[in-house]
């Protein structure tokens, strides 16, 4: 049966496929390694096998190319991973809103996080300002603050 991959990450002509059920085997990795060298859009290939890792330097645009070899070669099959959202991003999202609740009841509505957020960065990067910080976290700062005003007048529409 040929072993599942799953794409760890990719950037053009560079891409970094896992193979976990194959972790461990690094006679499986070596002819994989050997076997996608033979094609001509592969400049360098390092195999990890502790980690059941392939990193593949390849011509851009030979992702799909590659993948089908390997496919009708019976290396590995690429799948499509659907990567779930972290936890710890889903109860930050969550405290925020809770927040941002907070902020419309306590105020009747006047201020959300958002606003208040927006007055912070300002007043932050006019402390910097002040400190002769100017050059990089005021103005960091200065774009915080006109994103999010940004943000938050697109929403509002015209």
């Amino acid at each position: 049966m040929t072993p599942a991959a799953e794409l760890s990450h990719g950037l053009p002509g560079r891409t970094r496929i896992r193979i976990r059920c194959k972790r461990g085997e690094p006679d499986y990795f070596l002819r994989v390694g050997q076997a996608l060298e033979k094609l001509s859009v592969v400049h360098q290939i390092k195999i990890n096998d502790q980690s059941g890792s392939i990193l593949i330097h390849h011509t851009e645009g030979a992702r799909e190319q590659i993948a089908q070899y390997a496919q009708s070669t019976g290396l590995f099959i690429l799948e499509n991973v659907q990567y779930q959202q972290d936890p710890v991003l889903q109860k930050s999202a969550a405290g925020f809103s809770s927040l941002d609740s907070g902020f419309n009841w306590a105020t009747s509505g006047h201020f959300d996080f958002r606003s208040v957020l927006y007055v912070v960065l300002i007043v932050t990067a006019i402390v910097q300002i002040f400190r002769g910080q100017i050059l990089v976290p005021a103005t960091t700062l200065l774009w915080y603050a006109v994103d999010l005003l940004r943000s938050a007048t697109s929403k509002q529409g015209p």
